[in-house]
């Protein structure tokens, strides 16, 4: 009879000791597994792409997975309840036992020690005990509703962590990975990755060693792409000026770029003056910080170093040739006069091109060492003007604002004549 009774108490401490097993494991796997989701959720939103943060989430983890692991586990399990005191409780849980179950117990852990009092009387308490419990279940002091919420949340985030890593494979592994090794080099993959590109939506090689060259006083444009999608709204560029500490910011315009297949494509489109040089530019936005520093050289576009202009009036004039001073273009001259213009240029052209007012522009033939350009044109219309040279050099670049020649061609007319007498 004694042995039922304390096998019956043995039975209730290791029902009692796996609820509390089961209730505490499941917290553990609760509030790590919600720690670790949230560090990593956090993670991916902001970009902690600092080490010592990411150790300190990684340390933020681990912490509350011991304390939850010492409160719940360890510390009831390496605490158990004695003997008496599952009685006791049991006692509670069934009053009609009153203190007789924790005698009994208290009896038979001392084996009826005629020091405590008769040891017939207390084999008689034992004996009644075990009728009136022979009816009972002991099992029932044991709550399981705590162990049983513990198992369904632990389960919950499991389930969640498990879909994570299903919908967003690469993006979970990335963030497991910064977390658990906090200090290796393992970058999140970016939305947002900007390059430069031209009006056929082609990629613009950056290299330093040679960069784009832009005609000082010219304007340009520069195009930006999302190479991984749309355009992030705050897309800029950042532009390093000669003399300047700080990169002054200049916003992107919407552009749309047709490509060579007649793809389109958005972009971001910034005009620039290049008045001085070299520029240094960067495009940043959205997570990407920023591109590799572009490198604009401004140099001095391709312009007229000498200049000769020639003037062969009509041959009913009979005026002889008029040579106009070096350097001097602008022009007075009757209509049907000859102009020929022999120009030098300061660097090697790749073309030059003369443009009359009123008439077609006119390709030009470059001398052997392509400096030496001659042009003619003649006054064919009275009226005034301009004429000029469009340069091109060796590089493609062309200097458009070039000094333009004013013309004022005068109609000889018909002499009027008076006879006096």
């Amino acid at each position: 009879m004694a042995v039922s009774l304390s096998s019956r108490i043995q039975h209730v401490r290791r029902r009692a000791r796996r609820t509390l097993a089961i209730d505490g494991l499941s917290r553990i796997v609760a509030v790590t597994g919600t720690a670790a989701l949230s560090a990593g959720l956090l993670d991916w939103f902001l970009h902690i792409d600092d080490a010592g943060l990411r150790c300190l989430l990684g340390l933020g983890v681990l912490s509350a997975a011991v304390f939850v692991g010492w409160r719940y586990l360890l510390e009831p399990l390496l605490k158990p309840a004695s003997d008496e005191q599952l009685a006791r409780a049991i006692e509670q849980q069934h009053p009609e036992l009153q203190d007789r179950l924790s005698s009994t117990i208290s009896f038979l852990e001392r084996l009826c020690d005629p020091a405590v009092g008769s040891p017939e009387l207390q084999q008689l308490v034992i004996d009644d005990t075990e009728q009136l419990t022979e009816q009972l279940t002991f099992v029932d002091i044991i709550r399981t509703g705590t162990a049983a919420r513990a198992v369904m949340i632990a389960t919950a985030v499991c389930v969640v962590i498990a879909v994570v890593f299903a919908v967003r494979t690469t993006e979970a592994a990335i963030a497991a990975r910064r977390l658990l090794l906090p200090f290796a080099a393992q970058p999140w993959p970016r939305l947002t990755v900007l390059q430069f590109v031209d009006r056929q939506a082609r990629p613009v090689p950056h290299n330093d060693r040679q960069p784009q060259r832009v005609a000082r006083g010219e304007r340009f444009e520069l195009f930006v792409q999302n190479t991984r999608g749309l355009l992030p709204d705050d897309a800029r560029l950042l532009i390093r000026f000669p003399g300047r500490d700080q990169p002054v910011a200049r916003a992107l315009k919407l552009s749309m770029l047709t490509d060579e297949q007649c793809n389109v494509h958005e972009a971001g489109a910034a005009a620039l003056a290049a008045s001085s040089g070299p520029l240094l530019i960067q495009a940043v936005g959205g997570d990407d910080n920023g591109t590799p520093w572009y490198r604009v050289d401004v140099v001095p576009p391709p312009a007229i170093a000498e200049l000769k202009v020639r003037l062969i009036p009509p041959a009913y004039t009979n005026r002889k040739t008029r040579q106009l001073p070096d350097g001097t273009g602008h022009i007075e001259a009757l209509v049907g006069t000859s102009v020929i213009v022999e120009a030098t240029a300061g660097k090697r052209l790749n073309a030059a091109v003369l443009h009359v007012s009123d008439q077609t522009p006119q390709e030009l033939s470059l001398s052997g060492d392509r400096r030496n350009i001659t042009a003619e044109f003649v006054l064919s219309s009275p009226g005034a003007f301009s004429w000029w040279l469009e340069l091109t050099d060796t590089e493609g670049l062309t200097g458009r604002n070039v000094t333009r020649y004013e013309v004022r061609s005068v109609e000889d007319r018909v002499p009027n004549v008076y006879i006096d007498q």
